[in-house]
């Protein structure tokens, strides 16, 4: 058997470590062992094994560092694998490597409402690094597929939408749905978290809101919702079986990045029985679309176009009686690495 070694970060024991990210490598690990033989490299320091699969500890930092990216340059010569998967900057760690099929696995893009001069020059030149060294590039979503090639000019081979974790895939006895309108998330102003708080006011009298996460922009949200005496909670971080079950206390969820890559937190609520409410643009619209009874795509950006929406979603979400069974089976991570082993081939024998 083969050897493919996954280099990315891992979830921390606060869940916060890159989100998505981390999520994705610690699910790829568990299931593409079917195929492969697999390691995996990081900078997490917190895992020695992932389900049998050796975790090799180059670090403890949040972000590679040049030291630690010779550091995995180094053990990956002494592997010598036969195909790798990064994500992130780990990806400069796999550029001087021959005689590998190298995958990066492209999670979004940068723009300067996120990322700053410096992230964005360092993207950049980590993006030309890998046009031009044999990469296979494949994108969690058609939307960051189209940004990177046709605004950022960095070309993608193919696209596979990411899965999510098996609890949100099996089924639960339903719970009643004490929380009206529900956002999960880095609590960030780009994904419209002071825009949900403002709408609440359009609302009907009594309608609660509860956030989910941590971010920059968590204590001024907090100060806002108290000043305009809004019925706001704030439940910090969720993980696991506790996120499931705010998830299925949830009538609507809410996020408002019109600019996501993919939106893991969209499926994660779609799976949980949840109406959902969000922009017309950004990679979960290919997702949701496939669902209409499921979603209210904001027509108006309006703070009073986001009520309306919401207030829709509130009311049809009485009578919401979804069949999830297909999303269930394709949102897994067995698809995805199917997905990914045939991408592989596919491009093997076009080469």
């Amino acid at each position: 058997m083969k050897t493919l070694v996954i280099l990315g970060p891992l979830p921390d024991k606060e869940g916060k470590n890159l989100g998505g990210v981390a999520d994705f490598n610690y699910n790829l690990a568990q299931r593409i062992g079917k195929y492969f033989n697999v390691l995996v490299i990081t900078n997490t320091a917190l895992y020695e094994k992932i389900d049998g699969v050796k975790v090799i500890s180059v670090g403890d930092k949040k972000y590679p560092s040049f030291f630690s990216w010779v550091k995995m340059y180094s053990t990956l010569k002494k592997i010598k694998p036969d195909y790798t998967i990064s994500s992130l900057h780990y990806s400069f760690a796999v550029v001087p490597m021959r005689n590998v099929r190298k995958i990066h696995f492209v999670h979004g893009f940068t723009g300067k409402a996120d990322y700053g001069f410096l992230k964005r020059f360092v993207w950049n030149m980590l993006n030309r690094l890998i046009q031009h060294n044999n990469f296979i590039q494949l994108a969690n979503s058609y939307f960051t597929k189209t940004i990177n090639e046709k605004i950022l000019m960095n070309p993608v081979d193919g696209v596979v939408p990411l899965g999510i974790n098996d609890i949100f895939r099996c089924s639960h006895p339903s719970k009643q749905r004490n929380i009206d309108l529900l956002f999960v998330g880095r609590i960030l102003r780009t994904k419209g978290i002071f825009e949900i708080a403002r709408s609440v006011k359009y609302l009907p009298k009594g309608t609660n809101v509860a956030f989910v996460g941590d971010g920059a922009d968590l204590e001024q949200l907090k100060i806002f919702c108290a000043e305009n005496n809004l019925n706001a909670k704030f439940l910090g971080i969720r993980k696991g079986q506790e996120l499931l079950r705010v998830y299925q206390s949830a009538r609507v969820f809410i996020s408002l990045n019109a600019a996501e890559p993919f939106g893991i937190t969209y499926i994660e609520a779609l799976l949980s029985g949840c109406k959902i409410v969000c922009p017309q643009t950004g990679g979960q619209v290919e997702n949701l679309i496939k669902y209409p009874d499921s979603v209210c795509f904001i027509q108006n950006t309006s703070v009073k176009g986001i009520a309306s929406a919401i207030t829709t979603a509130l009311s049809e979400s009485e009578s919401y009686k979804p069949n999830l069974e297909n999303a269930k089976k394709y949102y897994s991570y067995d698809r995805v690495t199917k997905d990914i082993v045939d991408k592989l081939e596919e491009k093997s024998f076009n080469d």
